[in-house]
């Protein structure tokens, strides 16, 4: 168990994140689990409010399901799902500049790569 204080909590890969962030992170805690079959299950676990009978209760929770994005959109909010992104312990300084250049570059020739000319009729 972690937190509490748990900005946000989920599984990845090595291109694609699920993350589901919580509305207070202060009152959250995070806990990762495995069974005997070997899946690993995480859940975030808030404060515990009692319902009164016949009423209804809120929790607030965004969820972000998507490709891996430096400016992904929860980095506006300041959790740090940006950090999911690996880009090594020494190498980010260098790491960094290149993907701000190729992001530059992408925006003119839509296209990180050479593009090989092929006939016109392909």
């Amino acid at each position: 168990m972690f937190g509490p204080d748990i900005s946000w909590g989920g599984f990845e890969t090595k291109y694609f994140i699920a993350s589901m962030i919580p509305q207070n992170p202060s009152l959250t805690s995070l806990v990762v689990s495995k069974d005997n079959r070997n899946l690993v299950s995480t859940s975030l676990n808030g404060p515990k409010n009692l319902i009164p009978v016949g009423q209804a209760g809120l929790f607030s929770y965004t969820f972000f399901l998507g490709p891996k994005d430096y400016n992904m959109p929860h980095r506006a909010q300041g959790i740090g799902l940006e950090n999911a992104i690996d880009f090594g312990s020494w190498m980010k300084w260098l790491a960094m500049p290149m993907l701000i250049i190729l992001k530059y570059l992408n925006e003119f020739v839509n296209n990180y790569g050479y593009r090989d000319h092929y006939p016109d009729d392909v």
